[in-house]
């Protein structure tokens, strides 16, 4: 199966530059892997708007119920001029897939930079996302966003890779495709789709099916705006159980009794959160490769993005998954 090679927006000081506000670059085993099968585009916004290298630290205060970013050792207030280039930034990007941003950065952070009180003393009150990925996530909310050290989860590894390299074959299509390209990628990734959201996934076949009087661009669009509803959030569970177990009673009589029972154990654990999509679906994968079945080994489900990165080196955190 051809998989697209998705184009990222990545924070430079991971394992690109040496341009952290400590003068130094951080490692990322999962970035360095993933180098082989994607298009990076570097970033740090720290850089774009003047600070130097090294610098020093900057921070998010909470001030008269808004947040502002400030260097300490300097007292100048950021904001805006981090917000300009944010904004001007964004708005060139083209023809991305998905954003790797480095975990609690003031201006890079998704979800886990640190929330001050204002004023010199100010504690740390919480935490917030960083204002250059704020405006990001704003600006494409279609497009997958997560940081080096989440990443070191299995489980929503997979899913950030599951979406990168789906949004990066559609983003072929909606540049160049036709009807019959539209039709060969929502077949390749129905039981994909249909996990994310059946819902949606029908609504997608629906438009497909009868095109409605639209013009090619206008199908795209749609398919597009649907394509997004349907990959928010994680796969669902229970939507993910009903498929693979359609798929798993096909080879019921051809398998021994441990293998029966290994399978929904597997899918207990995914409940769990234990363990990613992939190892259930794996187990499916083997046995369609055992006993055959032409259509099967088409889905995308099976053989989402390059196996080299469902294990790279690294650590297995935990984190919330909300």
């Amino acid at each position: 199966m051809i998989i697209s090679r998705p184009r990222i927006v990545l924070s430079k000081c991971l394992e690109h530059e040496a341009c952290r506000y400590n003068g130094e670059m951080i490692r990322s085993a999962f970035v360095r892997t993933l180098m082989k099968h994607a298009d990076f585009i570097p970033v740090c916004p720290e850089e774009a708007i003047g600070l130097g290298i090294p610098r020093d630290p900057i921070r998010i205060e909470s001030a008269g119920g808004a947040q502002r970013l400030y260097q300490m050792s300097s007292a100048t207030d950021l904001t805006d001029r981090m917000k300009r280039f944010s904004r001007n930034y964004l708005r060139g990007l083209k023809k991305i897939d998905g954003f790797i941003f480095k975990s609690r950065s003031p201006s890079c952070g998704v979800i886990d930079a640190k929330l001050f009180e204002s004023g010199a003393e100010g504690k740390v009150i919480g935490k917030t996302a960083g204002l250059f990925a704020a405006a990001a996530v704003t600006r494409f909310p279609c497009i997958p966003v997560e940081d080096e050290e989440r990443l070191t989860n299995r489980y929503l590894r997979d899913n950030f890779l599951r979406k990168l390299f789906l949004l990066a074959e559609w983003r072929k299509i909606h540049e160049k495709g036709g009807m019959r390209d539209i039709i060969i990628f929502q077949t390749k990734h129905k039981l994909t789709l249909m996990v994310f959201s059946k819902t949606q996934l029908q609504k997608m076949e629906t438009l497909v099916a009868s095109q409605a009087g639209l013009r090619l661009t206008e199908i795209k669009n749609r398919y597009r705006e649907l394509l997004c509803r349907a990959l928010t959030g994680m796969p669902r569970y229970k939507s993910t159980l009903t498929v693979l177990l359609q798929v798993a009673d096909g080879f019921s009589g051809l398998l021994t009794t441990k293998e029966k029972t290994a399978f929904p154990d597997a899918m207990e654990r995914y409940r769990r959160r234990e363990i990613p999509l992939s190892v259930p679906v794996n187990m499916i994968h083997s046995r369609l490769k055992r006993f055959g079945e032409g259509y099967l080994h088409g889905q995308s489900i099976f053989n989402p993005y390059p196996h080299e990165l469902m294990y790279p080196n690294g650590s297995e955190k935990r984190y919330r998954l909300e």
